[in-house]
């Protein structure tokens, strides 16, 4: 049924001219959208079929935002294929716009589509959306601090040989952002991802050509980066930093390093017999489960007031400390900077 909904639409868009065709098209692809949001928010859905759902409302929205584009500019309907349709546009009119998506993944921030209004290749669709995607990671990282986000590319290709059109769709992986000052570098590695994929699939044989891009949907999801378990050998370039790496077997490595801090040792810091086993008579965790969440730091904090904690992180490519993570509101009497880090 998703397939037909799809290929009925696409049909519908390219042979849609005049005014009438056209508020027609759009009143039917509004009601496409809401069947879709009623299946989207069902809760039996498995991933893959909530990923595809996405997909297809992202397109629907693509395609609204498009004809309506097109039928301003006075172009007519129907995609551009040369750069000289591209030249009737407004000269000031946006090339990309922000279109919000619903979502139904839990640990889903927000969900976006940039579409694509009238770049003809894929490289200058890519840099006609960097800067509108940097404003939009950075005002989540202004309000929710570190996330994860991915995108993935919907374009149009033609098989030549039949004529037959279909959405194509190419995913970056998931990257960790911590700090404003990494943006840049990670849209060029997501960028990079996406054109990768595109070239791998046109050049394999595949026989499908590229025709033009629909949009780049932008998922931004929630990064809770301390969730700290047991024993990890730190890489090489951390071991002059002057860390104790509690050696333990159990969930509590954020405690040990707590009691590591309050309870100085000259020989065997590693050990955990090196400190005090009585945990819960030095330490209040009331409620507080185990490993330590990054949402429990200052639910911990409140209930041992004479400790405050701040959390960095590492970044790997640069061989750097990062953060914090977690920054304390208050300086207390013990004061403990702690390192999260983990196997990739």
């Amino acid at each position: 049924m998703k397939e037909d909904l799809v290929k009925t639409t696409q049909s519908l868009f390219k042979i849609s001219k005049s005014q009438q065709e056209i508020d027609t098209f759009l009143k039917l692809n509004k009601r496409n959208e809401v069947i879709i949001l009623q299946k989207l928010h069902s809760t039996d859905l498995s991933v893959g079929e909530k990923s595809k759902l996405e997909n297809i409302l992202a397109l629907l929205k693509s395609l609204s935002k498009q004809i309506k584009r097109k039928q301003t500019s006075g172009q007519g309907i129907g995609p551009s294929t040369s750069a000289s349709n591209s030249t009737n546009t407004t000269s000031n009119s946006p090339s990309v716009v922000w279109k919000m998506i619903s979502s139904a993944f839990r640990s889903r921030i927000q969900t976006g589509a940039i579409i694509n209004l009238n770049c003809i290749e894929l490289d200058q669709f890519l840099e006609e959306s960097r800067p509108l995607l940097k404003t939009k990671i950075i005002q989540n990282l202004k309000t929710l601090g570190p996330i994860k986000l991915n995108v993935k590319l919907c374009a149009t290709y033609e098989l030549p040989s039949t004529g037959e059109e279909d959405y194509k769709y190419f995913v970056s992986c998931n990257k960790e952002i911590l700090k404003v000052d990494s943006i840049d570098e990670i849209i060029k590695q997501l960028f990079e991802t996406i054109l990768s994929k595109s070239e791998e699939f046109q050049h394999r044989g595949s026989g499908w050509k590229y025709v033009g891009t629909s949009f780049l949907l932008v998922c931004i999801n929630k990064f809770s980066p301390l969730n700290g378990v047991t024993y990890i050998a730190l890489p090489s370039w951390l071991e002059s930093k002057g860390l104790i790496n509690i050696k333990n077997n159990d969930k509590r490595c954020f405690v040990w390093s707590i009691l590591a801090h309050l309870y100085h040792v000259d020989v065997d810091k590693e050990n955990v017999l090196s400190y005090p086993q009585s945990v819960h008579d030095i330490l209040n965790l009331r409620d507080i489960e185990m490993p330590v969440k990054i949402s429990d730091i200052s639910k911990f904090e409140n209930q041992n007031p004479n400790i405050s904690i701040n959390v960095f992180g590492i970044d790997s490519s640069s061989k750097s400390i990062i953060g914090p993570l977690y920054h304390t509101k208050q300086v207390k009497p013990h004061h403990i900077n702690l390192l999260y880090f983990k196997i990739r």
